[in-house]
């Protein structure tokens, strides 16, 4: 997993609740999209894979949104849900695929991740009304 968010209090805590849960793996964290996307292809090029990307909408530097959708688009097999403190109603759209989607900040916890993880995304075309993720 690779956590994207321009404020290091919050890839701290999420690196710390995530390192408490054995199913999940930090392999790295990044503060702009530009660190994302070279991190992510220091990975790739080494063979690790990444199966999720933790993605801030707002990134101060960055579009979280446009981050996810290039993600998605360069790295198959690699989810991300994009996240923030703001309402989902005051976001941008998400990137149209089935690998991306959106949960709340305050609502972010491991077994929330994992379950999101390993859902079929086929199933869920309403997940852009949703504000659950």
């Amino acid at each position: 997993m690779v956590v994207v968010d321009d404020h290091p209090a919050f890839r701290v805590a999420a690196a710390t609740m995530l390192s408490l849960d054995p199913r999940f793996s930090l392999v790295g964290e990044a503060a702009d999209p530009a660190g994302a996307l070279v991190l992510l292809g220091r990975l790739a090029s080494a063979g690790t894979a990444c199966h999720l990307a933790l993605v801030d909408v707002n990134l101060g530097v960055g579009d979280g949104m446009a981050l996810a959708a290039e993600i998605v688009a360069r790295y198959p097999g690699t989810a991300v849900l994009t996240c923030s403190t703001a309402p989902r109603h005051e976001l941008p759209d998400l990137p149209d695929h089935p690998d991306v989607d959106y949960l709340p900040k305050v609502d972010l916890d491991a077994e929330r991740l994992w379950a999101w993880l390993h859902r079929d995304r086929r199933r869920h075309p309403d997940r852009r009304d949703r504000g659950d993720g």
